[in-house]
This record gives C-alpha cells, sequence and structure tokens, in this order.
C-alpha cells in the first residue's frame, strides 16, 4: 500500500468509532429532569385494613423530552415482621397539558403520566397485591397527576395527588 492509501485506511478507522458513537447519541432521548431520592411511605394492606407496611426505598426520576420516562427503585418492604426486597423500574409515557389548561389553573407544571411497563429485576421479591397497595404501576388505564416544581438550585419538589410530596436532587 501507498502512504495515501494508508493515511485514508488509518484516518477511517480512527473516525469510525467516532461516528458510531454520534449515531449512538442522536438515538437517546433528551434529559429534561434527572433527579434521585429517598422515599418513604406507609399503606394499610388488604380490605380488613391490616397494620401497615412501609416502603423505604432510593428512587431515581428520569423525564425526557419525547413523552417518556422512567422511575427506578431500589429498597424493600416491611410488612408483618416480612421484609421484601424492591428493586425495579417503571417505565411510563406522560402528557402535559395545553396551553389552555395551564392558564385556566394558573400552573403548566403538571404531567399526567401512566405506567407502560413494571419491569422487575433480579432480586424483586415484592409480591403484586402488596406492590399495588403503594403505586398501581401494572395497569396503563390507571394515570397519575405529578408536578414538579423547581425550588432551589438543584432541588425540585415532586407531588402527586395519590402519594406525599417529596424532594428530588437533580444530578
Amino acid at each position: 500500500m501507498n502512504k495515501k492509501t494508508r493515511f485514508i485506511v488509518g484516518l477511517l478507522l480512527l473516525m469510525a468509532p467516532l461516528a458510531s458513537q454520534v449515531a449512538q447519541l442522536s438515538h437517546h432521548p433528551k434529559t429534561l429532569l434527572r433527579c434521585e431520592a429517598e422515599i418513604t411511605a406507609r399503606n394499610r394492606y388488604g380490605p380488613a385494613m391490616e397494620p401497615a407496611a412501609v416502603l423505604k426505598a432510593k428512587m431515581y426520576f428520569f423525564l425526557y423530552h419525547n413523552g417518556t420516562g422512567f422511575i427506578r427503585l431500589n429498597g424493600f418492604i416491611e410488612r408483618q415482621e416480612k421484609t421484601y426486597v424492591l428493586n425495579r423500574e417503571l417505565h411510563y409515557v406522560y402528557d402535559t397539558p395545553g396551553d389552555e389548561a395551564a392558564e385556566e389553573d394558573g400552573g403548566g407544571d403538571g404531567y399526567t403520566l401512566r405506567f407502560a411497563a413494571d419491569r422487575k429485576h433480579a432480586g424483586d421479591t415484592v409480591p403484586a397485591p402488596l406492590w399495588a397497595t403503594f403505586l398501581q404501576s401494572e395497569d396503563p388505564r390507571i394515570s397519575y397527576h405529578v408536578a414538579i416544581e423547581h425550588v432551589l438550585g438543584n432541588l425540585y419538589v415532586v407531588s402527586t395527588l395519590q402519594s406525599p410530596t417529596f424532594v428530588c436532587r437533580r444530578y
């Protein structure tokens, strides 16, 4: 091979991984919000309102510009002296209210989430009926209204009608 051919082949070999990286980045949605929080929730369990079940977890919340996102939960649920490991991702789709709705309520910071997939990861031992007392993520017909408000620096307040407000730290 002559010098010119070797130079062109070498240049192509160097540029191929870079071009592949750029192509992959263009397929990933833009992240609007990525934050983490530690949550604790207590619910009554069953129709007889048995003693409370307690959920403690580290939560990672991702909101993308294309109307999708996911919540990653790592922690546990305690109920009647039993501990269940919580290790799952909850993928969702969301809608934002139109400009008319934002003018009516003075807000515009609300999202309506519908869970599209409830993915259990290795070691998740939470039974479905127990999980449903905290969140009905396995039924895509159920929607949740979520309000996100920037507070200070990298802190956001996330609140829903069904559950308490929590502070989420952007990273």
